[in-house]
């Protein structure tokens, strides 16, 4: 059809002996060298919640994921009760998300803002990953244009004494995201920049002004915290049967800091947990900044349902967790890690 991938598959089964991570790499090169492959979708033997396997180094899902990640070739696994879940009457559902986690790790971009957030020409996202105690590893998640369409992501697999980015590292960093939106920008750089951190920022500020300065480049620095112990109730609702939970979108702002509301929770179901803002460095208004970071838990690219976190830091929270299925030290835009 006008406008479609023109897909075609490859008609072969490919045994392998479960819990056996030489046989599950033996597979992948066995399927790497078949002539215009570059994508695979694989029907395992798993439980439907894939997530709760990732750790599992007799997992054919962990292990297929490595083994493909490693050949740079996308994968898209999918358990044999989700095949069974696709024939109901709420599977379309699972099909929207597994079209487009296909999508997303081909490199597609399913959709993007109307319009430009603000004066932004891109958003950053920083994480540290910890690998294991006193291990840590660093990486920038991706660098959004400005209507939210991801042009790159990037991460090193040099390990970290800490949660702070060392500052080899973060050149490293940002000189690869640069040139990623260089090469999407006809050759130039951004004039005004926004780096969400995941978490508390250690880095030296001094080190950002002084290399975005040399390059006569605007910039905005938020921590952006997941892990908050306070709830947020709109008392304007109290006669809504006991429903004091507030919209998505509410924020409680305080100079430079915020505590923003993303997701709907239903009625005496509990509570939204808020994420917790605090803007650095950066002349943006916090409203403008509660804004966008709002707006960027709307448009994630691997499911229909909305982000907690935006995208920025959720995508560099998901390559933290899966930093061994994603290749390193590269600039990629398939999303291994969905």
């Amino acid at each position: 059809m006008p406008n479609l991938l023109p897909l075609s598959f490859y008609p072969k089964a490919f045994l392998y002996k479960q819990g056996d991570s030489f046989s599950y790499e033996e597979t992948a090169n066995e399927i790497k060298k078949i002539p215009q492959i570059n994508f695979v979708i694989s029907a395992l033997p798993i439980e439907e919640e894939e997530e709760a396997y990732y750790d599992e180094p007799t997992s054919p899902y962990d292990g297929f994921k490595k083994a493909f990640a490693r050949l740079e070739l996308p994968s898209q696994m999918v358990s044999i009760e989700m095949q069974k879940k696709l024939k109901s009457s709420n599977g379309v559902y699972s099909l929207q998300n597994i079209a487009l986690g296909i999508l997303s790790k081909s490199g597609g971009i399913p959709w993007i803002l109307e319009k430009p957030l603000d004066d932004v020409d891109c958003f950053i996202g920083l994480d540290v990953a910890t690998k294991e105690k006193g291990i840590h590893y660093p990486a920038c998640s991706v660098c959004l244009g400005a209507q939210g369409n991801l042009l790159k992501y990037y991460t090193t697999n040099i390990a970290q004494k800490g949660e702070k980015i060392d500052i080899s590292t973060l050149e490293d960093i940002f000189n690869k995201i640069l040139l990623a939106y260089k090469e999407n920008n006809n050759d130039n750089l951004p004039k005004h920049i926004v780096i969400h951190r995941d978490g508390i920022s250690n880095e030296d500020m001094n080190w950002y002004t002084q290399y975005f300065g040399k390059k006569n480049i605007q910039f905005d620095l938020v921590e952006i915290k997941k892990f908050v112990y306070r709830r947020l109730m709109d008392m304007s609702r109290q006669d809504a049967s006991f429903d004091l939970n507030p919209s998505p979108g509410t924020a409680v702002i305080k100079g430079k800091e915020a505590f923003l509301v993303t997701t709907d929770v239903k009625a005496k179901l509990g509570a939204p947990q808020p994420i917790h803002l605090v803007h650095r460095y950066g002349i943006l208004p916090m409203e403008k900044i509660v804004k966008q970071i709002y707006v960027l838990s709307e448009i994630h690219t691997g499911s229909m349902k909305t982000s907690r976190l935006p995208l920025t830091t959720f995508y560099a929270d998901k390559i933290c967790k899966k930093h061994d299925c994603i290749p390193n030290n590269k600039l990629m835009r398939e999303l291994y890690f969905l």
